[in-house]
């Protein structure tokens, strides 16, 4: 019997986030890489400020203009942001 690798239905690769502010860029998330396989669950776990937000909202597409963002995500489907 022959087992079908499982594939990622979430993936990150080298995601770097920077916010835009008055006083200069600030480096929110730095070169995250993660996946997820289907049946697998993921806990992202970190003090307040660590970027955990930031991460799942570039996932999910729902970044800010004010927001510079570099890497690769997919879901299903692979899109650059």
């Amino acid at each position: 019997m022959t087992s079908t690798p499982a594939r990622d239905v979430v993936g990150i690769e080298n995601l770097s986030v920077t916010f835009a502010t008055d006083s200069g860029d600030v480096a929110a998330v730095r070169d995250v890489s993660l996946s997820v396989t289907a049946g697998e669950v993921l806990a992202i776990v970190g003090e307040s400020g660590s970027g955990k937000t930031v991460t799942a909202r570039s996932i999910l597409g729902r970044s800010q203009m004010s927001w510079l963002t570099n890497g690769l995500t997919s879901s299903e489907t692979r899109w650059k942001i």
